[in-house]
């Protein structure tokens, strides 16, 4: 199963994969950029407008199948920098 987090939550579990734009300093975990908003996305405050773009930008342009194989399988933690609290929670890409 896919999951969702941050990095303050959940960067130290193994299975943890960044999917930000940016990475915290000394990150050593695995990241897979093809999910990676762009500066721009990141710059959006509307969850409407952000999951529209982010879709159409990012996700239409990946082979979910082949982006599983990417990742080794379903079960990875999906890490970004957005807070539980925030208004993009849980990263939107799983």
């Amino acid at each position: 199963m896919i999951f969702t987090s941050n990095f303050k939550i959940a960067g130290h579990l193994p299975q943890a994969v960044a999917i930000s734009r940016g990475l915290p300093r000394g990150w050593r975990g695995r990241a897979y950029p093809p999910l990676a908003p762009t500066w721009g996305l990141v710059k959006i405050t509307d969850q409407v407008e952000f999951i529209r773009l982010y879709r159409l930008q990012v996700l239409d342009k990946l082979d979910a199948r082949q982006v599983l194989r990417d990742l080794g399988g379903d079960d990875v933690v999906l890490l970004c920098w957005v807070r539980r609290e925030s208004r993009i929670s849980d990263c939107f890409a799983s």
